[in-house]
């Protein structure tokens, strides 16, 4: 997207986001990020990473919600 500004502040959010939402119980050698279909996987990136954005000054605004318009980066 042109004019997206993606930050390592923002990666790193987005990253640890991630790796929360793997907890304690379920970590394991072969389950250490969780799947592309773990319906907790986009609510906690896009939460960690706006607020990292909101921080960093690179979001204009908060958000509304999840999709679309809603975001402004």
């Amino acid at each position: 997207m042109p004019g997206v500004r993606l930050n390592e502040e923002m990666k790193l959010a987005a990253a640890y986001a991630i790796a929360s939402v793997v907890s304690d119980a379920e970590l394991s050698e072969d389950y250490i990020i969780p799947g592309v279909f773990n319906p907790r996987v986009v609510d906690t990136v896009c939460a960690g990473s706006d607020q990292s954005a909101q921080a960093t000054g690179v979001a204009r605004r908060a958000p509304k919600g999840i999709g679309g318009d809603d975001y402004a980066i």
